[in-house]
């Protein structure tokens, strides 16, 4: 019999390769989940600024258009074609004073996980 021996067995060399194996996987697994969550996150956050700046522009103009379609990039400026999102707003008379309108502005884009949707009723002075 030989002397007292240290080291590591073949076997537990293979079980703490496996468990190293395993644990990595699910870190990469994880960072391209984190990447893909910030990604819409910052999405969304600008699907909801260009639907409010539509908001306010209703706001300060002094007729309302009935309908409307802008197509916007990432930082929300306006541009001809296929846009990265797309903002489609109606406005709707309410009531019979003339002075109230419904505005509903929804925010639609191929990556976007859903719909945004803002709505604001907009008070005219009497023309």
């Amino acid at each position: 019999m030989r002397g007292a021996e240290s080291g590591f067995t073949l076997i537990e060399v293979l079980v703490a390769t496996g468990i190293a194996a395993v644990a990595l996987s699910a870190s990469v697994a994880l960072l391209g989940t984190s990447a893909r969550v910030v990604t819409d996150s910052e999405l969304e956050t600008t699907a909801t600024w260009v639907a409010m700046q539509v908001l306010d522009e209703w706001r300060s103009r002094p007729s309302m258009p009935a309908t409307g379609e802008r197509r916007v990039d990432r930082a929300g400026r306006s541009v001809d074609g296929v846009g990265l999102l797309t903002v489609r707003w109606t406005a709707q008379l309410e009531g019979t004073s003339g002075r109230l309108w419904r505005v509903v502005a929804n925010v639609v884009g191929p990556r976007l996980r859903e719909t945004i949707v803002f709505e604001s009723l907009i008070v005219r002075a009497q023309p």
